[in-house]
């Protein structure tokens, strides 16, 4: 599961550095016409955060897009179970054709005790979790791929996202034949800290 997550200045300025090796394009942070934007801070389910998807032919954007499928009710879908996302009709288009990248400084859990917990990379390298896109261009939305927590987070939640290294970006993006291998693969060590601020999901 991931229904937050917090973008920073510093990750900003990484994934400038870092999308040098996706066409070299510059984010913003003001929402000028016509360029990606990053918001630094958390980022929640409706929002428009910055994500890595990819068109013409393979070329990687980066592109503001909403957090949520519109499900059958009035409820957001955030998240897709890697594990059956081949088989669900409203996710077979998006991993077949429409896969994105979620760059984050660290995600959140809550425990038992509804503490929220954050989840860094040991190494402090950016956080890239594997999504998918639906297909509109006028009212594309994302949903966070998800995995069976790893021992970096089953103690707090039995779910987390799929993480790709940067070298797995563009493969992951691009070449449809290596998607189930990205599903199944082994996710990075996590650092976690309670002592983020405190906030319930209820």
């Amino acid at each position: 599961m991931c229904c937050r997550y917090y973008m920073s200045d510093e990750l900003k300025d990484r994934l400038e550095e870092e999308l040098q090796l996706f066409g070299g394009y510059k984010l913003n942070k003001e929402n000028e016409k016509g360029k990606p934007v990053v918001i630094p801070g958390e980022v929640t389910p409706g929002m428009r955060p910055l994500v890595l998807r990819s068109e013409n032919g393979g070329e990687i954007i980066p592109d503001n897009v909403y957090w949520g499928y519109e499900g059958p009710g009035k409820g957001l879908i955030i998240n897709s179970r890697s594990e059956s996302v081949f088989e669900k009709r409203m996710f077979a288009d998006g991993i077949k054709n429409h896969r994105c990248v979620v760059p984050a400084s660290v995600f959140y859990e809550w425990d038992a005790d509804r503490t929220k917990v954050g989840f860094n990379r040991r190494d402090e390298k950016p956080i890239y979790m594997a999504g998918i896109c639906t297909a509109d261009s006028t009212d594309r939305r994302f949903s966070v791929l998800t995995t069976a927590a790893d021992e970096s987070v089953k103690g707090i939640h039995d779910r987390m996202p799929v993480i790709l290294e940067k070298e797995e970006v563009g493969p992951w993006l691009t070449d449809g034949s290596l998607t189930e291998s990205f599903l199944i693969k082994k996710n990075p060590p996590l650092d976690n800290d309670r002592e983020y601020e405190q906030l319930s999901l209820f």
